[in-house]
């Protein structure tokens, strides 16, 4: 049986993913604190364990984003049965920034997860080690999430401005 969600369910679904997504980004930034943590204090054993929990946290990240695309799209299809011209400026951008930010993030964790046997098959970058590796993941992880932050907030004050131009209230 197909059921076709209604405004109503995907507005529900939007709040659930919201509060997950803030829940995991906080919980993947105390895992990489931990992570840097543990390598600074030469700790190798808890390092191996936040980069595997952070890499679970990180897929759950990525599916959570994959959600949101996916339901993105049932609204837009929503929208159009409905004949609704919505104004979506930039939503599919910042979902697809999420996206790419999650799958750094997890490129990244595997990458500290994985044996090295696995990896570096010709021991090309075995005297590097592996967080050298991995680091430019998670760098470009984290300036791809701030730039899409940086976006939103962006994005709010000008519909803020916009709002309170419209009423008569200067900012």
């Amino acid at each position: 049986m197909d059921h076709e969600l209604t405004y109503q369910e995907l507005a529900h679904r939007k709040k659930i993913r919201t509060y997950s997504k803030r829940f995991f980004t906080v919980l993947s930034a105390v895992l990489s604190t931990g992570y840097v943590a543990t390598l600074v204090c030469r700790i190798p054993d808890f390092s191996i364990y936040f980069a595997a929990v952070g890499a679970v946290v990180s897929i759950i990240s990525l599916t959570l984003n994959m959600w949101s695309l996916t339901d993105h799209f049932r609204k837009k299809e929503l929208d159009e049965k409905h004949k609704i011209q919505e104004k979506t400026s930039g939503k599919l951008t910042k979902i697809c920034l999420d996206i790419t930010s999650s799958g750094l993030f997890v490129l990244g964790g595997i990458i500290l997860v994985l044996p090295s046997d696995l990896l570096l098959p010709f021991n090309l970058l075995s005297s590097l080690g592996l967080p050298i590796v991995s680091t430019p993941f998670f760098a470009l992880g984290y300036a791809i999430m701030a730039v899409n932050c940086t976006r939103s907030i962006i994005n709010s004050l000008r519909v803020d401005q916009h709002c309170n131009n419209n009423e008569g209230i200067t900012v």
